[in-house]
């Protein structure tokens, strides 16, 4: 290089921010550098909307980014500033040699609509379609970008929730994840049809797959394949053939899917520990709320007394999150809870007879998480000013200020 790599990533970092929000001159650049490199249109996308860092990137992606900015761009000459003869003459050969694809691709499914599909396939299928660089994200008809300020530039870049994306890998990796649809959306201007007697999608010739939903199960299918290309995994298919304006109409109303509450939603997971806990209380007969506790119409809400066990036993027992420990927890934390609260339960109306709100529970357990055996005369006044807690089945700060005030 004529200049150093920092520079060099400086550079071709101050040129992306001059083209980002220029969709055509992006959309002409990135497949101008497919067609030219043969690199993957969502790996160079990639870069140019920052979930891939320039900062980070090797001489060769450098090259290719200053070649594509100086194909788009009136008077960039990034690729005669930064690079030497001998590396441009090097560079200017290289092409990605993508896996091959054979045509036409036969895909089992049944048709719902002329522009419609549903069927089984599984992580192979999508990896194959991935190294053949058949997938592409369409920024033009997705999810709302994210808006990004640096320099003094505003951008946007694809919005990844990287923790959404690390509990999907680990769901997948430990086989609990339970299939759900990725849909892909065919161009257009494909060739392809169905046939009724095989229930096949022939697809003759096309362009590439725009992922329309599903791109975070993706993205963690794609990250334990990369590391295991033995690792497979079932799912379900959506194709549609629609355009950008139709996926959109999509994308909203897959959006409007009745969304629920945080704590109900994590008490639905049933590999978590503290649903575990709270599920074996239930079915504890032991326990003076066996047989009372549920997630509607019950005496005792699941959701909620899973909350507490989180809030005030596992968030500080396990942060490593060890099944191993996971177990031990479980085995432990049921045991020590129908101990504790069994006594007070019983020495008390309103917990032994009455329905047991939120905040019941929340002074019930920040009181034993506190007093243990020591707890009954702080719980009594709790429940006695229930109306001066503020929260609407939420713990925070504020709420257990509140309830420490009442109590202690």
């Amino acid at each position: 290089m004529q200049i150093s790599k920092k520079a060099a990533r400086e550079k071709v970092k101050e040129a992306v921010l001059k083209i980002i929000l220029d969709r055509e001159k992006v959309r002409e650049m990135v497949f101008g550098l497919h067609d030219r490199f043969g690199i993957a249109t969502g790996d160079i996308m990639d870069y140019i909307n920052g979930q891939n860092d320039i900062g980070k990137a090797d001489p060769f992606m450098l090259f290719v980014l200053s070649y594509g900015i100086d194909d788009i761009l009136d008077g960039s000459n990034l690729v005669n500033d930064i690079f030497t003869e001998v590396e441009i003459k090097q560079f200017s050969t290289y092409k990605v040699d993508a896996r091959e694809l054979d045509l036409p691709l036969r895909i089992k499914c049944i048709q719902v609509k002329e522009d419609q599909w549903i069927g089984a396939s599984n992580v192979s299928f999508l990896m194959l379609l991935r190294d053949a660089q058949k997938i592409n994200y369409n920024t033009n008809a997705q999810r709302a970008m994210k808006r990004v300020i640096r320099g003094g530039n505003e951008f946007y870049r694809i919005a990844i929730n990287n923790s959404a994306v690390k509990k999907i890998r680990d769901s997948l990796e430990r086989g609990i994840f339970i299939p759900n649809t990725i849909t892909l959306n065919l161009p257009l201007d494909s060739d392809y049809r169905y046939n009724e007697k095989t229930n096949e999608l022939v697809i003759n010739d096309f362009k590439y797959f725009d992922i329309a939903d599903g791109y975070h199960r993706f993205l963690a299918m794609s990250q334990i394949y990369s590391k295991d290309n033995t690792f497979d995994y079932p799912v379900e298919l959506r194709i549609i053939s629609f355009s950008d304006d139709t996926v959109k109409q999509f994308i909203f109303q897959e959006d409007q899917k009745t969304k629920m509450r945080k704590i109900d939603s994590e008490s639905m997971n049933m590999d978590a520990a503290p649903n575990i806990v709270a599920e074996r209380l239930n079915r504890d007969i032991m326990f003076n709320w066996h047989g009372q506790i549920a997630r509607g119409g019950a005496r005792v809400n699941m959701s909620d007394l899973a909350e507490m066990i989180r809030y005030f036993y596992y968030k500080s027992y396990n942060p490593r999150k060890i099944k191993k420990l996971d177990q031990k927890f479980i085995v432990e934390t049921e045991a020590a809870l129908v101990d504790i609260l069994n006594p007070i339960i019983a020495r008390n109306d309103k917990l032994m007879n009455e329905t047991v709100s939120f905040k019941t529970l929340l002074v019930l357990f920040y009181c034993v998480s506190k007093y243990g055996d020591d707890s009954l005369e702080h719980i009594r006044k709790g429940l006695d000013h229930l109306d001066e807690i503020h929260t609407d089945r939420e713990i925070n700060a504020r709420v257990i200020k509140e309830v420490s005030n009442l109590v202690d």
